[in-house]
């Protein structure tokens, strides 16, 4: 709780673009010395910058917090902002300029063309020179963004002090964002006597390798400190001093002046009507009393004030894992559904099928198991036919190493790996049970097949009596009636017939006993490998209910 809320109090004043060129140090030293993150750089999308730059960071930028109604109409207050500042794609390789207006200047009610045609003036470049670059206005925070790939362009770019459009001169801010696949940490308690040359020679060096800048947040003791790559580490040496490092957490812009949110107040383009960021009154007096309600938590302070909970974005670098995450599940639980068991083995216990042949009912006799819902981490389940087994949205992270799952009633059951052994064993026994039973049938029938052949003897008399009973050339006499064909061998081949059926069953049922038995061997291999990469990533090391609990509130924080 603690660590949080320094994390908070080191996040919660707005970073200060104003004293140099943003991060454009940061590019070239980046640059120079040759680093990339390709691991980081493949998880990036491309619609979005890694530093929670403004107006260039894509998706979702909504932070969790707060209950009931007030946290629906935060999230939905938080979701229109984001939406509405939403950049269209920019290259990643392209260096992205922020350029703030002063002065009141509207950028909704201006010509777009206008604006990018003030901004290449304002630079110096001719129109041919800026063929590549990308000028782009974002009318929700009311900047205006540039990208180019020009190095040279970009210098020329953060030192524009002002542009003019429809014969009116107006004082911007320029600065460089954060390069691409890179984060931002917060350090707190820096002495306020040490100047930026200080605090880059202090953070900056080969003791932290993945430092690129370092910048004070107006004149406070805390220092954002900008990373290659999209982890923060937990500590940075400060000279001799090995200091905590938060994860930077950028706010959602609220205007002091009209009391909006989605623009900060120096580039408010309604600087003349004033509203009250408590109750929204228009030009409220000094003496203006109200009782405050917060657009982003309903409480009881100014929108946006130190006291709320919900003024925070969600960092980019957060949005990323959960990504990876979610891309990382599907793509686990991919493999374990193409090796998913038949249909036959996923009924209940009332699942029973209604074709069972009599011979089947009668020659085979077989134990059913009880239906059982398994956990979804493993990514099968094996019978779904069971009613209230369904596994909870969130299983808490202290029941995936302990193997189990939580199901809706809040019982925790065993993980599917304890008793596929047993399930594999009790395949086997039927297969067994149905070979020693095909191998007897077997034995009948050829018993039969014997007592079905005609002796020698009877043939050899019954040669003679037909050819006796053909009349003679000269015998006038009509023949004599032939004897009826004994019926002794239907019977036989009736049964014949049968047990021909009943074996075409029992080696069907076979085969398919012997298909689920490689299906339970094959997720089985799947989950045994999970299991593997599980144990990896623990480290091999005993894990207690206390490292669990700080595991899980130190995943939900970064």
């Amino acid at each position: 709780m603690a660590d949080s809320r320094m994390e908070e109090e080191a996040s919660d004043v707005y970073e200060n673009n104003e004293e140099d060129f943003g991060w454009q140090v940061a590019t070239g030293r980046r640059s120079r010395a040759g680093k990339k993150s390709s691991d980081a750089a493949n998880a990036t999308p491309r619609n979005s910058q890694a530093s929670g730059g403004d107006a260039v960071t894509g998706g979702d930028g909504v932070s969790g917090g707060g209950t009931g109604p007030a946290k629906a109409t935060a999230a939905a207050i938080k979701n229109r902002i984001v939406k509405a500042s939403r950049m269209p794609q920019l290259p990643e390789e392209h260096h992205k300029i922020i350029i703030r207006p002063r002065g009141g200047l509207n950028l909704s009610k201006v010509s777009t063309t206008a604006i990018g045609t003030a901004v290449i003036e304002a630079s110096g470049l001719t129109a041919e020179q800026a063929s590549e670059d990308m000028v782009c206005p974002n009318f929700t925070q009311n900047i205006v963004v540039v990208s180019t790939p020009e190095p040279d362009h970009a210098a020329r770019y953060v030192r524009i002090k002002s542009f003019k459009i429809v014969e009116t001169e107006y004082e911007v801010n320029a600065y460089e964002t954060a390069p691409h696949a890179t984060c931002k940490g917060v350090i707190r308690r820096v002495d306020i006597r040490d100047s930026q040359s200080v605090i880059t020679r202090n953070i900056v060096h080969e003791r932290n390798p993945l430092a690129l800048a370092a910048k004070r947040i107006k004149t406070s003791g805390s220092v954002i400190v900008l990373f290659d790559g999209l982890k923060v580490p937990k500590f940075v040496r400060y000279g001799p001093t090995l200091v905590r490092c938060y994860l930077y957490r950028k706010q959602f812009d609220v205007c002091f002046t009209c009391g909006r949110v989605g623009h900060r107040s120096d580039v408010c383009p309604t600087p003349d009507s004033v509203q009250c960021r408590g109750c929204g009154a228009l030009n409220p007096p000094v003496d203006h009393v109200c009782t405050p309600k917060c657009k982003f938590c309903g409480g009881n302070h100014p929108t946006g004030d130190k006291a709320c909970r919900q003024r925070f974005q969600m960092p980019y670098v957060v949005r990323v894992r959960r990504r990876e995450r979610g891309r990382s599940r599907s793509a686990t639980r991919a493999p374990a559904e193409t090796s998913h068991p038949t249909p036959s083995l996923q009924q209940g216990p009332r699942g029973r099928s209604h074709s069972r042949s009599r011979a089947r009912s009668r020659h085979r006799s077989l134990p059913r198991e009880k239906s059982r819902s398994k956990s979804r981490g493993a990514s099968v389940s094996l019978e779904d036919g069971a009613p209230g087994a369904k596994p909870t949205a969130g299983t808490a992270w202290a029941d995936k190493v302990k193997g189990t799952v939580r199901i809706a009633g809040g019982a925790a059951t065993p993980a599917v790996t304890e008793d596929n052994d047993a399930r594999i064993e009790q395949l086997i026994k039927e297969v067994n049970a149905l070979r020693k039973a095909n191998e007897e049938l077997t034995k009948q029938v050829v018993e039969l097949k014997k007592k079905a052949q005609p002796s020698p003897a009877r043939v050899a008399v019954a040669r003679p009596v037909s050819q006796s009973t053909e009349p003679s050339e000269g015998d006038s006499s009509p023949a004599p009636k032939k004897r009826a064909v004994s019926t002794e061998i239907d019977p036989v081949f009736s049964v014949l017939s049968e047990l021909k059926e009943v074996i075409k069953e029992i080696r069907e049922t076979t085969e398919r006993t012997n298909f689920k038995v490689d299906k339970l061997w094959k997720w089985r291999l799947t989950a045994e490998q999970r299991f593997k990469k599980l144990e990896t990533r623990l480290g091999k090391r005993e894990i207690t209910p206390r490292n669990v609990r700080g595991r899980s509130k130190e995943n939900d924080r970064w």
